[in-house]
């Protein structure tokens, strides 16, 4: 919303300050969060009753997700609330479809139904997918072909 607006006024320097400003919060916060994850990862499986091979398995995975958050978060904000706010959607669609369909779901497959990978394994082979949105979404981020004033586009037509 405050790329948005800012564009829309035509600060197109500040839009893309305030875009810095929030990859920059997005790493620092989602960072902190996987830390926290690794760190509670423990205590909170075993609030939970259930077998140690289970138990194995969703730290495992808690650890994964871990380490794939900051990925997932910087090409999130980036694609959600960077990049569309400036109309650049249909980079953003490509991104969110490939990411899925070239990525996710064939490594699923390959990971879980071919290979036979324990679920951890095959988990952060899905998730490999963000590397993917958050380095493509970072150059065009750099790019700045998402900084666009929409509204002098609209009123122009």
């Amino acid at each position: 919303v405050i790329l948005g607006n800012e564009m829309g006024a035509d600060n197109l320097k500040k839009a893309k300050v305030y875009g810095s400003y929030t990859w920059i919060l997005t790493i620092i916060v989602s960072i902190s969060v996987s830390i926290l994850i690794v760190l509670l990862r423990v205590p909170f499986v075993r609030l939970y009753n259930v077998s140690d091979d289970l138990m194995s398995d969703i730290k495992l995975c808690l650890l994964v997700f871990a380490i794939f958050l900051p990925f997932k978060a910087v090409a999130t904000v980036n694609l959600v609330g960077i990049l569309r706010s400036g109309g650049d959607t249909l980079f953003c669609l490509f991104m969110d479809l490939s990411g899925v369909w070239l990525i996710g779901v064939p490594m699923a497959f390959i990971g879980g139904l071919y290979f036979k990978l324990p679920i951890y394994i095959v988990y952060g082979m899905v998730l490999s997918a963000e590397i993917y949105k958050t380095v493509l979404g970072y150059i065009r981020y750099k790019q700045g072909k998402w900084l666009k004033n929409l509204a002098i586009e609209l009123t122009a037509k």
